[in-house]
């Protein structure tokens, strides 16, 4: 189910599908499409970022470029009538698939280039980097989402899924990994039992402990 989902930090381009998509059955939002959250999403020449379901929390997303509408909150069916809908920086943001419609919920503090049609969207941001441009209108525009983190550069959060002044988040895992073969045994320098040739700590360390050996003290 989507309970508790929290997507976040992608970067999705260059597709035909939906980048990212909270579904739910039709006819019941409440049955499995509730209480996710998605936050901190790029997505670029996708089929955008589609949200079904309610009562979640879709914050932080920059989406542009897309084949028809690029955040997609529907409202079919009850849909996202108490889903929070903040900080989002979107060339098209609609309840509708492809056309225009007013979002759903509870829907704050987001550039829509729906409603300002006399701006072009790609003045307000870097198209390299994606960080809003020095004097873009949506620097500390957005609002603080206590259960969204997101560092603040001045005196409020930019809106979209980059910081002005703040070192851009990287996609993808961080991460180092352990190739075989896999020698296990204590890799903790301090244990008496450490082992230089082991690369996978198996739990086995034995700590030191200081203090009197000395019987008769």
């Amino acid at each position: 189910t989507v309970k508790n989902s929290n997507i976040h930090h992608n970067y999705i381009h260059d597709t035909p599908k939906y980048a990212l998509r909270f579904d739910a059955p039709g006819g019941s939002p409440g049955l499995a499409g509730q209480y996710g959250k998605m936050h901190h999403n790029i997505a670029v020449r996708t089929n955008g970022i589609m949200v079904k379901g309610n009562h979640h929390y879709i914050c932080h997303n920059t989406t542009f470029s897309s084949k028809k509408n690029g955040l997609i909150i529907l409202d079919e069916d009850n849909s996202n009538d108490s889903s929070y809908i903040f900080n989002n920086f979107s060339e098209k943001m609609s309840a509708h698939r492809a056309n225009q419609k007013s979002v759903p919920g509870i829907c704050s503090n987001n550039w829509n280039g729906y409603d300002y049609p006399n701006i072009n969207f790609y003045s307000l941001m870097d198209t390299l980097n994606y960080l809003p441009l020095t004097n873009s209108s949506i620097l500390d525009k957005g609002l603080i989402i206590p259960s969204i983190p997101h560092q603040i550069h001045n005196t409020g959060p930019d809106i979209g899924a980059l910081e002005f002044g703040v070192n851009p988040w990287f996609a993808g895992v961080n991460w180092n990994p352990i190739h075989y073969p896999w020698f296990l045994g204590c890799t903790d320098l301090t244990a008496l039992n450490y082992d230089s040739t082991v690369n996978i700590n198996d739990g086995s360390c034995i700590a030191k402990v200081y203090g009197c050996t000395d019987s008769m003290a």
